[in-house]
Parts: C-alpha cells; sequence; structure tokens
C-alpha cells in the first residue's frame, strides 16, 4: 500500500486501470474479478486524484449514453470513480433500478425475492447517490416494505402486522443510514395513497412511527 500510494502517477495509472478492466471482465473466473474488486477499493484512497479522473473518463464513454449495468457500477463504487459518472448515467441506473424494484414489489409475499434486491441496492450506496427527484419514490418502497400490511388472520393470524422478513428489515437499515434529510420526506409521504391506506392501521402506523423517528 505504501510502495502504491508514493508510486509516480502513471505507475498508479497502469496498475488502476488493469484492476478496472479485469473486475469488469467477465470471462476471468470470479475469484480474479472479486480480487481485483477488493483491491481497488482499497487502494482508491491512496490514488491521485488525476488516475481517478482520466480512468473515470474511460468508464464514462464506455458506459455512453444507457444506464450502467448493476456490475460496472459496483466497480465505479468501489474504485472511487462513481462522483464522476455523467449526471444522466446516474439517473438512468436509478430509474431502472426503481422500476426493477416496483416489478418486485414490496408486498411481504415476495420475501424471497427481497434479499437480493435490496442487498444490490446497499451494494450501490443505499440512498445515498440517489437523484433528489427520485429519493422519494424510493423512500415511499422502502417504507412500504418495512411497515407491511394489518395481519391476524390465516395461519398468522397472532401476528398482528405481515411483512417481508427478509426485506423488512434491511429497508430498515437503508433508510436508518441514509446520510441524507430523509425524516422530512417520510413525513410528507404520509399523505400519499398507497401510505395514507396503510397506515389506517394502529400497528402498521406504529412502524412507521418508528422508521421516522430513527430518520431524524
Amino acid at each position: 500500500m505504501e510502495e502504491y500510494e508514493h508510486a509516480p502517477q502513471p505507475r498508479q495509472h497502469e496498475i488502476f486501470k488493469f484492476l478496472v478492466s479485469t473486475a469488469l471482465n467477465k470471462s476471468q473466473p470470479d475469484i480474479v474479478q472479486q480480487n481485483s474488486f477488493n483491491a481497488l477499493f482499497a487502494l482508491k484512497d491512496y490514488t491521485h486524484s488525476q488516475v481517478l479522473i482520466d480512468i473515470s473518463k474511460d468508464l464514462v464513454e464506455q458506459i455512453g449514453k444507457k444506464a450502467p449495468e448493476l456490475r460496472v457500477a459496483r466497480v465505479a463504487l468501489a474504485a472511487g470513480l462513481f462522483p464522476y459518472l455523467r449526471k444522466a448515467q446516474v439517473k438512468e441506473l436509478f430509474v431502472a433500478y426503481l422500476d426493477r424494484m416496483k416489478q418486485v414489489g414490496y408486498h411481504w409475499k415476495k420475501n424471497n425475492d427481497h434479499g437480493e434486491l435490496l442487498r444490490n441496492l446497499q451494494e450501490l450506496g443505499g440512498l445515498q447517490h440517489v437523484p433528489d427527484e427520485l429519493l422519494s419514490d424510493y423512500l415511499e418502497w422502502l417504507a412500504l416494505c418495512y411497515i407491511g400490511e394489518p395481519g391476524g388472520y390465516g395461519a398468522g393470524y397472532q401476528r398482528k402486522v405481515f411483512y417481508s422478513n427478509i426485506g423488512a428489515p434491511i429497508s430498515r437499515e437503508i433508510i436508518k443510514e441514509a446520510k441524507r434529510p430523509t425524516a422530512k420526506i417520510l413525513e410528507s409521504l404520509r399523505g400519499s395513497a398507497k401510505l395514507k391506506m396503510a397506515l389506517t392501521d394502529e400497528h402498521v402506523s406504529r412502524r412507521f412511527e418508528t422508521i421516522v423517528d430513527e430518520a431524524e
């Protein structure tokens, strides 16, 4: 690490570019891609800013006008290149991911699909990089996933609220760890049609108050 930190800029550029290329190379074994990914994460803070800028230009061109693939976005985050992506590319990424979340849905019966879906969102930085204009949509989905719906019937008649056992805790974690002013947005979402209906139940409403308090 010390040798890399003090290496000449051209040498850093050569090493970092190789690691980015290897981490994105689908023909490489998974372990090789993962090791390159880990190395990028470890080296990014020791990398000259001009190296990051130069390599990010190549990545921006490689992505083009379309939304970056999830694996490309993950590598960009690990390498510290994400801030250099075009705003349009970032927006396309999170628009596409929001569409994916809506397709899966927040209903508790989709429990088995929520793990991978939300862990991938965490790997994208959670809510950190979500464009402002999409933040309320993300928060509404996460809130609805966490609060669930009135229970007390069927096999779960003793359970007052039905919610996704996998999705709910991860949704709560994403909201709680967001380093953004999410509490006010959550408060404003009380009036949305979906949340307004859900919050008529006292037990569901209590769960919503929990995440609002934690978002303060």
